[in-house]
C-alpha cells in the first residue's frame, strides 16, 4: 500500500534561510503550521564553522525526546552569485532540500517505503477531471485579470507577454473538446 509523503512533516531549507540560520550560528525555534494551527516545534541550533557545518535539531515525538545531527552542504550558485545550501541525509546520504519526519527521524523521501506523492495513486482519470476542473475555475480569474483597472494589453502596438499567456489559456479552455464535457456527465 502507498505511503503518502504529504502525510509526513517537511522541514525546507528554505525555512532555514530565510530565518538566518544558514548566515552565521544561531539557536532558536522554528513552528511548523498545518491549516492555520501548530503542528510542531522544534529547537534548531545552526553551527557553520568551514568543513563542520551542519544543524542540531531537538524536538519531541511520541513523548520521547529526540536529538539529530543534519549535515549541510553548500555549492557555488550556477549563476555565479552566492551558495546554494542542501541537507545532507543523515540515513540515505543524499543531498536534498527537503527532509521528511519519517517515525522519529528527519529523512530523504527515499527513506520512506512505498512513499508517493499523492499525483502519482490517482487515475488518469481523476488526473484529467481535476485538469478539466481546473481551466474551468481558472477562467475566471483570466478575465478578472485582463480586465482589472490597471492590466497592460498592449506595450508599443505589441501585446505584452502577461497578456499574450493570458490569451494562451483562454485559447486552451475554448479548445476543450465536448467529449470530455460528455465524457464528465457520465460519471
Amino acid at each position: 500500500m502507498a505511503n503518502l509523503i504529504s502525510n509526513h512533516l517537511g522541514f525546507d531549507i528554505s525555512v532555514l534561510r530565510n530565518q538566518g540560520y544558514l548566515l552565521q550560528s544561531k539557536m532558536g525555534i522554528i513552528t511548523f503550521y498545518i491549516g492555520g494551527s501548530i503542528a510542531a516545534k522544534i529547537g534548531v541550533k545552526s553551527i557553520l564553522i568551514p568543513g563542520e557545518e551542519h544543524i542540531i535539531v531537538a524536538y519531541a515525538y511520541d513523548g520521547k525526546k529526540t536529538r539529530c545531527k543534519i549535515d549541510l552542504v553548500s555549492l557555488d550558485s550556477n549563476l555565479g552569485i552566492g551558495r546554494i545550501w542542501y541537507f545532507r541525509c543523515p540515513f540515505t546520504n543524499q543531498r536534498c532540500r527537503k527532509l521528511f519526519m519519517i517515525g522519529r527521524y528527519f529523512m530523504h523521501r527515499t527513506g520512506l517505503k512505498n512513499g508517493m506523492y499523492e499525483s502519482q495513486i490517482l487515475s488518469k482519470t481523476s488526473r484529467n477531471i481535476g485538469k478539466w476542473f481546473s481551466y474551468v475555475y481558472g477562467i475566471d480569474e483570466v478575465y478578472k485579470e485582463i480586465y482589472s483597472k490597471y492590466f497592460k494589453k498592449f506595450y508599443r502596438g505589441k501585446p505584452t507577454r502577461r497578456y499574450q499567456t493570458l490569451l494562451d489559456k483562454l485559447q486552451k479552455y475554448e479548445s476543450l473538446e465536448y467529449k470530455s464535457i460528455d465524457f464528465l456527465l457520465k460519471i
